[in-house]
């Protein structure tokens, strides 16, 4: 599959990158918010150093940095949830971009866009989703909070620790298994835009069960490259912050692009058939998938 994936990234090397990078905006505005609010951050709380960490101090020093924060980084934050709302339908144009690619069909930078149609869906889906992977979290996060009045009950620190790590362990597997289970969806509106959400939530965990472990390990791989990014990144930035920003940014789009592609070969080669079947047979008998 990863052979697959990188024959078809090399031969659109660039549109891929530029898809995968306007597709990640909203993570990219994230970035950059976080980054250049650093400095404000650091230095409001300077003046806390002193002062005992409780929720109100915790507060004044947000607000502080609210107030120090330069007008550009401001307009960052302000766009921030305005992209993770408006930008979903360039995911689900990058994803039909990249089963093009796969599938050796002529493809122009205007496929990026083929899935405008399904604007309001991309977001109905993305948010559908993002519900349900934290509703799925729920039980791990009540762990976490349990240890909390364990920690006030008992004094123990010992069982504190346990039971929040221990939560936080649930929490993360159960939210991964979720991601998992409604990865497909986003990739089944990509390939047949006629289909609504909750459909393709339905299609992607009916698909996905018992196989979520497959995926993952196809995904896991991919954490060596991130890895390796890391490092390399952090080479550059001891030369130059600014070397190391772009060079982190270079090679996070590159491995995104690869991980995409691959995870859009695995869909073709499992699922793209069964996508294909249904929608011929619902043709000839509309009732059929009722």
């Amino acid at each position: 599959m990863r052979t697959r994936a990188r024959d078809a990234l090399r031969l659109h090397f660039i549109l891929a990158l530029v898809a995968t990078l306007l597709a990640s905006l909203p993570s990219l505005l994230l970035q950059a918010a976080v980054i250049f609010s650093q400095d404000s951050f650091l230095h409001v709380l300077q003046q806390y150093q002193y002062a005992q960490m409780t929720d109100e101090v915790f507060l004044r020093v947000l607000r502080g940095t609210v107030s120090y924060l330069p007008s550009n980084v401001r307009l960052l934050w302000q766009l921030l949830p305005v992209s993770y709302l408006v930008l979903p339908f360039l995911n689900l144009g990058r994803l039909y971009l990249m089963l093009r690619m796969i599938r050796g069909l002529t493809v122009t930078a205007g496929d990026l866009f083929a899935r405008a149609c399904c604007f309001l869906k991309a977001i109905v889906l993305q948010v559908i989703i993002s519900v349900k992977v934290l509703l799925w979290g729920l039980p791990g996060f009540a762990v976490m909070v349990l240890s909390v009045f364990v920690l006030q009950w008992t004094q123990s620190l010992d069982a504190f620790t346990f039971l929040y790590m221990a939560g936080l362990a649930v929490m993360i597997v159960l939210m991964i298994h979720a991601s998992l289970s409604y990865a497909m969806a986003p990739l089944r509106m990509a390939d047949q835009k006629e289909r609504g959400p909750v459909e393709c939530l339905r299609t992607s965990k009916q698909w996905m069960r018992g196989r979520t472990r497959e995926l993952f390990a196809v995904i896991a791989f991919f954490f060596l490259y991130m890895l390796l990014n890391e490092i390399v990144s952090s080479l550059a930035a001891n030369i130059s912050d600014l070397l190391g920003t772009v060079v982190s940014l270079i090679l996070s789009l590159i491995v995104n692009a690869y991980l995409q592609m691959t995870v859009c070969v695995w869909y073709e080669e499992n699922f793209a058939g069964l996508s294909q079947t249904a929608q011929e047979t619902e043709k000839r008998d509309p009732f059929a998938a009722e």
